[in-house]
């Protein structure tokens, strides 16, 4: 069993009963899908650098620095803060985060093929418009999890 696999198969066993929280709250808007995914996208890039250090070797710090100069982590702070407009949302999407972020991560660290092609997304994120194309693949994503509700 690969580490993807394993990795796939642990996100699947996540409880349904992490996403109870309050009826009208656990659906999210398209600015909180937004804001949502810019948060799953950084995390999951971020998570994956750390497990791809070996494969990495000598270009694992300085895409570590192009990662950390991008600005994801200013759009992460940013996307944090806008969403916290109630605690049910703020809890409905920091799990629709998490559980996107530990998909994402498993799929771009599961081997050293996918970490090279990982430190490729990581140092080409310079610009806004690189940045906001990740963040829009990464909204696709979270929209096809099944706990994934769109407000009307």
């Amino acid at each position: 069993m690969t580490f993807k696999s394993i990795a796939t198969a642990l996100i699947l066993l996540i409880p349904a009963s992490q996403f109870a929280h309050a009826g009208d709250e656990q659906c999210l808007t398209k600015s909180e899908l937004e804001d949502t995914a810019r948060m799953s996208a950084t995390m999951g890039l971020g998570g994956a650098l750390k497990r791809c250090g070996a494969c990495l070797g000598d270009r694992y710090q300085a895409t570590v620095d192009k990662f950390e100069g991008s600005g994801m982590l200013i759009d992460f702070r940013r996307s944090e803060a806008a969403i916290q407009s109630s605690r049910e949302k703020f809890y409905y999407a920091d799990d629709l985060v998490r559980v996107g972020a530990r998909k994402y991560a498993a799929d771009l660290s599961a081997d050293c093929t996918a970490c090279a092609a990982t430190a490729e997304i990581a140092n080409g994120l310079g610009t806004d418009e690189a940045r906001a194309k990740l963040y829009h693949e990464e909204s696709e994503r979270l929209k096809a999890l099944s706990a994934f509700k769109s407000c009307p």
